[in-house]
């Protein structure tokens, strides 16, 4: 039986990259996904946003606040590299109503500036009016702009990551729960639905299930996860011009605020809420979040009031009791952690896999993702490179098959 070095569970995009990355440094690597699709749970279901997280800063949440100043020097690059991946990179403009909010975004700017970030700037309201000639201004006092953001389509991006994972030659097995984990020496032997792999590492991306993956180790897991989940709202593309770039509420403590945002194929989006909820795998969009959410995009934008929304998706993201990532490396047992990754998993993916591979392997130096050739339609699938697969992400989905959302939007007499 072949022994592997390293054993990765779970097939989103953080697990896929750290693959990758550790593929593509001289590691043999094999990955175990559980669903029949990769980017199959937490990843198919985000914003799309390819975010520069400026304001984020150690004293937060350490490793988050780590992994993404790492991002916003590796991110660029990456999306430069693969011109297969559609991308609106025009900005994105924070609101501000009242003194509390003015307070608050003006503490974003410092904290943007101590991150030496570029591109942030308070714009005056006639600018914003110029810039987003169809946005309500009523109750506005300030607002403040971010150049460094860039809108995706969240699963092609995720995509060059799988692309890499075949290019560099791991194994991946889909269909393949993770259900038992023994050590035996120095190696793992890891039940599967497929049968028992062996690997001299573990390391553990399960995502919204990853404190259940913990747990097969007989120790009880430092984290549990409390999806955290994000609805939307989707309008047809007849709304396309109306919103040139994401504009938000300056975020708080509690959330990041409601997005309205066009999508890399003209179609208008409102989200995402946020919800704890104890399921794993309930993803319907309820009648108050559709009623939020439209009340919300209805006041900034009044002309969509007159727009009828196609659909409505939810995506779950794998929040803990931690405000910071549960990330633990373990290289004596053998048995990396990296869990609590939650709206931030798109954006720092690749720092993530950097960072974890520079602890796994001597004389590390981050790998070059190959150029992911342009994808091709084939029915309900996507051909990339030889191998086709099937797209997760109800904004890809929409924009590249023409597919239905995940839940139809019902109006109902409140609304």
């Amino acid at each position: 039986m072949v022994c592997y070095d390293v054993l990765v569970v779970g097939g989103g995009v953080v697990g896929s990259a750290v693959a990758r990355e550790l593929a593509t440094s001289g590691k043999s690597v094999v990955l175990c996904e559980k669903e029949d699709d990769l980017l199959a749970q937490a990843t198919s279901g985000n914003t799309g946003h390819l975010a520069s997280n400026f304001y984020y800063r150690r004293p937060r949440a350490l490793l988050e606040a780590e992994m993404a100043e790492r991002a916003r020097r590796v991110n660029q690059e990456w999306l430069n590299s693969q011109p297969a991946v559609p991308c609106i990179k025009r900005g994105m403009i924070y609101l501000a109503k009242g003194k509390e909010e003015e307070c608050q975004m003006r503490e974003l700017l410092y904290l943007g500036q101590l991150n030496k970030e570029e591109g942030l700037r308070i714009v005056s309201l006639a600018e914003v009016a110029e810039m987003e000639p169809f946005l309500c201004l009523n109750g506005v006092t300030a607002a403040l702009f971010s150049a460094n953001e860039a809108v995706v389509d969240p699963w092609l991006l995720a995509m060059t990551h799988v692309y890499g994972m075949e290019v560099a030659g791991v194994k991946i097995h889909t269909g393949c729960e993770v259900i038992g984990v023994k050590r035996e020496g120095e190696v793992w032997m890891v039940t599967t639905r497929k049968g028992i792999i062996k690997a001299l590492c573990v390391v553990n991306c399960g995502g919204n299930f990853g404190d259940e993956v913990e747990k097969l180790r007989g120790k009880e897991s430092s984290f549990k996860v409390q999806p955290g989940k994000g609805e939307y709202v989707v309008f047809a593309t007849n709304c396309a011009g109306t919103i040139s770039r994401p504009v938000v509420p300056v975020p708080t403590k509690k959330t990041a605020g409601l997005y309205v945002f066009e999508t890399v194929y003209g179609h208008t989006v409102v989200g995402p809420t946020n919800v704890r909820q104890s399921s794993k795998t309930d993803r319907l969009v309820s009648a108050l979040s559709q009623r939020t959410l439209l009340d919300h995009i209805h006041s900034l934008y009044p002309s969509m009031r007159s727009a009828v929304p196609l659909g409505l998706y939810a995506g779950l993201r794998p929040a803990t009791q931690h405000q910071d990532y549960c990330i633990d490396i373990d290289l004596a047992r053998g048995w990396v952690t990296v869990g609590g990754i939650r709206s931030t998993g798109l954006t720092c993916s690749l720092a993530i896999s950097q960072y974890i591979a520079e602890a796994m392997v001597p004389n590390y130096h981050p790998a070059t993702l190959p150029t992911m050739p342009v994808p091709q339609v084939e029915g309900d699938m996507v051909r990339i490179g030889s191998k086709l697969y099937r797209p997760t992400h109800p904004l890809c989905r929409l924009g590249l098959l023409g597919a239905d959302l995940p839940q139809q939007f019902v109006k109902t007499a409140k609304m």
